[in-house]
């Protein structure tokens, strides 16, 4: 956990899931996630939004899911991983991912957003803050040593990189995990 400085009367509002596990949530089994909306553990709509899982009036829709599905994989970023001599932090000791304009547009972030890379084996993804660096190749991000070990890769291995939506606290989701 790092630090952030707070003010008096700064109002905190937190959400942790509880490391809902490793590999693509696209290819979860669709009895699965049908089986954790059952049980509370997952919302309609986050069983759509991040599993690719249609469910209406209590029943999987599997014509909607399989588009769904394909859409999702469609929309999804992916860049070569290159080699930097050392992973990037800030003064606050939070992991960076330089990126540059081009491929902080394509994914849709701004600078110091949370972004996550995902690896297409079955490895922990990486979380990271957007730096984004004028001048930097549009199909690539370089990635320190220790950042290439959590993902398992090496250079020129392809990883999805995508922004970590984050509700605001006047935003609320429908349930939380």
């Amino acid at each position: 956990m790092k630090a952030f400085p707070l003010e008096q009367n700064d109002v905190v509002f937190m959400r942790a899931t509880a490391g809902g596990g490793v590999g693509d949530p696209l290819e979860r089994e669709v009895e699965l996630v049908m089986k954790d909306v059952i049980a509370g553990y997952v919302s309609v709509r986050r069983a759509a939004d991040v599993y690719g899982v249609a469910i209406e009036d209590g029943h999987v829709d599997q014509a909607k899911t399989d588009a769904l599905r394909g859409q999702k994989k469609q929309e999804r970023h992916y860049f070569k991983v290159t080699e930097a001599a050392t992973d990037e932090f800030d003064d606050r000791g939070l992991r960076l991912c330089p990126m540059g304009r081009e491929v902080a547009e394509r994914i849709g972030a701004k600078d110091g957003d949370m972004v996550e890379y995902i690896g297409k084996q079955a490895a922990p993804p990486l979380r990271a803050w957007a730096k984004i660096v004028e001048g930097a190749d549009a199909d690539e991000l370089p990635v320190g040593p220790t950042g290439r070990k959590i993902l398992g890769v090496s250079s020129e291995y392809e990883v999805w990189l995508r922004t970590m939506k984050v509700n605001r606290a006047d935003d609320p989701i429908d349930k939380v995990f």
